[in-house]
C-alpha cells in the first residue's frame, strides 16, 4: 500500500460536496436531458415542412425515424458508457463533458438546413444525453446510498417529469408567440445553468487518509465471484425490464402521433400540442412522491399492475375522438375535445404508478448482489452498469415505439394504432399463473401437472428432493430441487414468481407439522404466492376433524395455524413483511385410479389402504357390512373385516406410529365411520359455488371417450 499527498479542500467544499447539492444538480441534469429530448416534438412538424421544405406526407415518417434515432443510439452506447463510468474515479468529469457536447448538438439541431444535418445534431444530443442519464443516476446512487435511494429516485423522476412536461410547453409557446431563435435560446439557457452547476460539484474525498491498494488480486477474486454469482434476482429484473419496454413504447407513441393527430382532427397547432403534453405530465408533478412512498411500502408489483390495467382502456378511449363511426356519443366535436383532454389527464395519473419501475428493480438486484458478494462490481461500484441496463430497456421501447406507432397510424389510422397497443399490452400482461407442486414429481402431482398445463394460463413448478429429477415433457413445467428449508423454498418461490403452492407431500407424522409450517412461512414471505393448499386431500374434516387418527395428530394442529394466520402479526422476528395466505382444505373424493392396477396408475398406495384390490379382483367389506359403498367395476370377490377386528389392530399397533398395519387400520376406521364420504348436499352446493360453469365428466362420458380412443 502507498499513501498519497492529501490535496487541499476547494472553496465551498462543504456545500459543494453535500448530498443535497449533488442530488439537486443531478436531478437538474435529468430535467435537462428530458427537456431537450421533448423540446423539439411540438415544433418538429413545422421544422420539417417550413424550414426544411419537406412535404406533409413525409412528416410522420421523418418524425418517427428522428425520435427512434435517439433510442437506437442510446441502446448501442449504453453498455460502453456504463462500463467506462464504473471504471472512472471521477464520474463528474463525464457529466461536464456531456453538457458541453449537448450544447454542440443542440446548436446543430436548431440551425440545421437539411434533414441530414438535423439528424446529425440529434445524434450528438443523444450521445450526450445517454451519458448524462446513466452516469447521473450512478452518481445519485453513490451519493445517497441504498437506504435513501428510493427517495432520491423519486425526486429525480419528479425532475424528469418536469422536463418532459415543460419541454414541449416552452417550445410550443415561444415558437408561436415569439420567434424561432428565442425558442432555442431557452434550451441553451438550461444547458448553461446545468453546466455551471455541474462544474461546482466536488466529489467526496477522505481527507484523513487516501490509500491506493493493489487491485490486480481483487480483480481476480471479483471475476471469480461474478462468474459464480447467484442469479436469484434475474427473473424479477427481467420482468421489470420487459414492463419498462412496454411502457416506453406507449409513451413514445404519444410523442410521435399526438402532434400530428390533433392537427388533423382538431386543427390545433404547436401551442396546443405543448399544452397537451403539459397535461399528460402534470399529474406526475403532484403524485410522484406519494406514489413513490406507496411503492416503498407495498412493493412495485401491485401499483405497476394497477397502472397497466387502467392504462389499457384509457388508450382505447384516446383513439375514439376522430373515429366516430361506431361510437354514437362522439358526434359532437366539443365532446371529442373533452374526451381527448380528460383521457390524457387520466393517462398522466396512471403513468405515475409506472415511473421508474425498471430502474428501481435493476438497482435492487445490483444491491442484493453486491451485499452477497462484496466488491463484485469493483472499487467504484456498479451503479452505472446497472442503470445502463434500465436505460437500454427504456430506449429500446423508445426506439420501437415511434416506428410501430407511426407505421400503424399511416397504414391503419390513429384509432386502430391505439387498439394494437392495447392488445399488445393485454397479451404482455397475461402472464400465466405459476403453480408450485411440493412433492409433485409423481402420484397425484403427475395428474395435476398434466391437467394444469392444458390451460395456457398456467405453468407448473415441481418441487422435489431428487437431485437428478426427470426432465419435464412440457416447456411450461420446470423442476426445482429443494431440501424444503425456508431459504431454499423462498429462493424458488421468488425466482419463479409462484402464485399458488399445493402440497402433495407424504411424510412421517412427526415431519408433517414442521414441514408444512415452513411451506406456509415461505408463502407469507413472498410477494406473489398468496394461496396454499396443504396436503389433506380427503375426508369430511368438518364432521370428523380427528379422523383418521394420524390426521388428528398432524393435520388438525396445522388447520389451527392456518386459521390463526389471518389475524397474525404483520412481520416476523426479523421484521420481514408477512402476508395473509388464502388456503383451501380440499377433499377430491374417490378417484377411479384406486381401482386400477399399480402398473396402470401414477398413484402410490399402501397395500390394503383402499377396499379394492384390482390385481386379485377382491374387495374388502369393512365394518358391519351396512355402510354404504359404491364404485364402478366388474364383479369382485368379497372379504369381510369387522369393526372389532379393526379396533383390535389399532390397539395392537398404537405404539408403532409408523407401522403399515396401524396406517391400514386407521384408514379402515376412517372408512367405516363415514368420514371419507363427501356429503352430497354440501358437495353439490360447493360445486355450484366454486366450479360454476365447469363440466365434470361422468363415468359414461369417460367410458365413451375411452372407447373412441380405443383404450378400452
Amino acid at each position: 500500500m502507498t499513501s498519497k499527498i492529501i490535496p487541499a479542500k476547494p472553496i465551498g467544499y462543504r456545500w459543494r460536496s453535500s448530498r443535497l447539492f449533488i442530488v439537486a444538480v443531478i436531478s437538474l441534469a435529468m430535467f435537462a436531458d428530458t427537456f431537450l429530448f421533448s423540446f423539439i416534438i411540438p415544433i418538429l412538424p413545422d421544422i420539417l415542412q417550413d424550414r426544411l421544405q419537406k412535404p406533409p406526407s413525409h412528416t410522420q415518417l421523418l418524425t418517427s425515424i428522428l425520435l427512434s434515432l435517439n433510442a437506437l443510439v442510446s441502446i448501442l452506447i449504453a453498455p460502453f458508457t456504463g462500463h467506462l463510468a464504473d471504471g472512472s474515479k471521477s464520474k463528474n468529469q463525464w457529466m461536464v463533458i456531456s453538457w458541453v457536447t449537448n450544447a454542440v448538438g443542440t446548436a446543430i439541431t436548431a440551425w440545421s438546413t437539411t434533414v441530414a444535418v438535423l439528424f446529425i445534431g440529434r445524434l450528438i444530443q443523444t450521445l450526450a444525453g445517454s451519458v448524462i442519464w446513466i452516469v447521473g443516476m450512478a452518481i445519485l446512487g453513490d451519493t445517497v446510498g441504498a437506504k435513501h435511494l428510493a427517495k432520491a429516485l423519486g425526486l429525480a423522476m419528479l425532475f424528469v417529469s418536469a422536463g418532459l412536461l415543460s419541454g414541449p410547453a416552452v417550445s410550443g409557446s415561444l415558437y408561436q408567440f415569439v420567434s424561432y431563435s428565442m425558442t432555442w435560446a431557452s434550451a441553451f439557457t438550461v444547458i448553461l445553468v446545468g453546466t455551471v452547476l455541474q462544474l461546482l460539484i466536488v466529489g467526496t474525498f477522505n481527507y484523513d487518509m487516501h490509500v491506493e491498494d493493489s487491485s490486480q488480486e481483487e480483480s481476480q477474486i471479483r471475476n471469480q465471484l461474478l462468474s459464480s454469482a447467484s442469479h436469484s434476482e434475474s427473473t424479477e429484473v427481467a420482468t421489470a425490464l420487459i414492463a419498462d419496454i412496454l411502457f416506453a413504447i406507449i409513451i413514445a407513441s404519444f410523442e410521435t402521433t399526438i402532434p400530428i393527430h390533433i392537427k388533423a382532427v382538431f386543427h390545433w397547432e404547436s401551442l396546443q400540442a405543448g399544452l397537451l403534453f403539459l397535461l399528460l405530465q402534470a399529474p406526475s408533478m403532484i403524485l410522484v412522491i406519494p406514489a413513490g412512498w406507496l411503492k416503498d411500502r407495498i412493493g412495485m408489483r401491485y401499483p405497476v399492475t394497477i397502472g397497466f390495467l387502467c392504462l389499457a382502456p384509457s388508450l382505447w378511449l384516446l383513439g375514439v375522438p376522430g373515429h366516430a363511426q361506431d361510437v354514437w356519443w362522439t358526434d359532437d366535436e366539443d365532446t371529442n375535445r373533452v374526451i381527448y383532454i380528460a383521457t390524457l389527464l387520466a393517462i398522466g395519473v396512471w403513468r405515475t404508478l409506472l415511473l421508474g419501475f425498471g430502474a428501481v428493480e435493476v438497482l435492487h438486484g445490483a444491491n442484493e448482489l453486491s451485499h452477497e458478494y462484496p466488491g463484485i462490481f469493483g472499487p467504484h461500484g456498479g451503479y452505472s452498469r446497472s442503470f445502463s441496463m434500465s436505460n437500454i430497456s427504456w430506449k429500446l421501447g423508445m426506439f420501437v415505439g415511434p416506428l410501430v406507432s407511426g407505421t400503424l397510424t399511416e397504414k391503419m389510422g390513429y384509432y386502430q394504432m391505439n387498439l394494437v397497443l392495447v392488445n399488445f399490452m393485454s397479451t404482455a400482461m397475461n402472464d400465466p399463473q405459476v403453480i408450485a407442486l411440493a412433492g409433485g414429481s409423481g402420484d397425484l402431482g403427475h395428474y395435476l401437472q398434466e391437467e394444469l398445463i392444458r390451460d395456457p394460463h398456467y405453468s407448473v413448478v415441481i418441487l422435489t428432493r431428487q437431485t437428478h429429477p426427470t426432465t419435464p415433457t412440457s416447456n411450461r413445467v420446470t423442476t426445482q430441487t429443494t431440501d424444503y428449508t425456508l431459504p431454499s423454498l423462498l429462493h424458488i418461490l421468488r425466482t419463479t414468481h409462484t402464485t399458488a403452492l399445493i402440497s402433495l407431500l407424504r411424510c412421517p407424522d412427526e415431519d408433517y407439522l414442521p414441514l408444512h409450517t415452513t411451506l406456509l412461512k415461505a408463502c407469507q414471505l413472498t410477494d406473489t404466492c398468496t394461496r396454499f393448499i396443504p396436503s389433506e386431500w380427503a375426508g369430511d374434516i368438518e364432521s370428523f376433524p380427528t379422523l383418521p387418527r394420524a390426521y388428528g395428530r398432524t393435520r388438525l394442529p396445522f388447520r389451527a395455524i392456518l386459521a390463526q394466520q389471518a389475524d397474525a402479526q404483520t412481520s416476523d422476528a426479523l421484521s420481514h413483511p408477512v402476508q395473509k395466505i388464502e388456503y383451501t382444505l380440499l377433499n377430491h373424493g374417490w378417484c377411479m385410479e384406486y381401482s386400477l392396477p399399480a402398473h396402470q396408475s401414477h398413484r402410490r398406495c399402501m397395500p390394503g389402504e383402499f377396499p379394492i384390490d384390482p390385481v386379485a379382483w377382491r374387495y374388502t367389506v369393512r365394518g358391519t357390512g351396512e355402510e354404504g359403498q359404491s364404485w364402478t367395476c366388474r364383479p369382485f370377490e368379497r372379504d369381510y373385516r369387522s369393526k372389532e377386528d379393526i379396533e383390535t389392530t389399532i390397539q395392537q399397533y398404537e405404539d408403532q406410529a409408523e407401522s403399515l398395519e396401524l396406517a391400514i387400520a386407521e384408514a379402515e376406521e376412517w372408512t367405516i365411520s363415514g368420514a371419507t364420504a363427501c356429503p352430497k348436499e354440501k358437495t353439490l352446493r360447493q360445486r355450484e359455488e366454486f366450479f360454476a360453469g365447469m363440466h365434470f365428466t361422468t363415468v359414461e362420458e369417460l367410458l365413451r371417450k375411452a372407447e373412441v380412443e380405443e383404450r378400452v
